[in-house]
């Protein structure tokens, strides 16, 4: 039998106490596992660390597609495939002098599960508006607002710490 000192400062007896116990799933309102036990090694994404990185993900996503067809936040928060697919995306739009206005209504984490020391998935709703800008037309904007879930990858990067160390790799809509 282990003391509760080497229990909790071992990574491998934590993931497995964490996927006995269920464990590796944090609710919106829970504390992740390696907060709970005062390990390091798991990753410190919770519901308040998750809400940064999708905020800064919109925030990011309403630079690129909009007015001023602003790349660089893009790349501070998307990595590999996902990266690759926004910018593609932006560059379509700002070729065909579309620009989108978003603004983000409202966001809520529903699910922060952690997949290993470096990855997590978060699941959010979102509500935003948007409206598409074409230089071309002269008669009234597209509109939406859009209530959705969705599904994104984070990995926690090098360097920086906090929620700027995590990046989102990957990502859907959900419904």
């Amino acid at each position: 039998s282990s003391s509760s000192s080497s229990f909790a400062s071992s990574p491998a007896s934590l993931r497995g106490v964490a996927a006995k116990l269920g464990a590796g799933v944090a609710n919106a309102g829970d504390v992740v596992v390696g907060k709970f036990f005062g390990g390091g090694s798991v990753p410190e994404v919770d519901a308040k660390v998750a809400e940064q990185v999708v905020r800064r993900w919109q925030h990011a996503k309403a630079q690129a597609l909009g007015v001023a067809h602003n790349l660089k936040p893009l790349e501070q928060v998307l990595e590999g495939p996902m990266l690759q697919q926004w910018l593609t995306r932006a560059e379509d739009v700002r070729s065909h002098g579309w620009a989108w206005e978003y603004q983000l209504n409202s966001l809520s984490i529903d699910k922060v599960e952690s997949l290993s020391e470096t990855r997590a998935m978060v699941e959010a709703t979102l509500t935003e508006v948007a409206i598409l800008k074409d230089r071309a037309r002269t008669e009234e904007d597209d509109r939406y607002e859009s209530t959705y879930r969705a599904r994104y990858e984070l990995r926690r990067g090098e360097g920086r710490g906090g929620y700027r160390a995590w990046k989102i790799i990957g990502g859907s809509v959900v419904y």
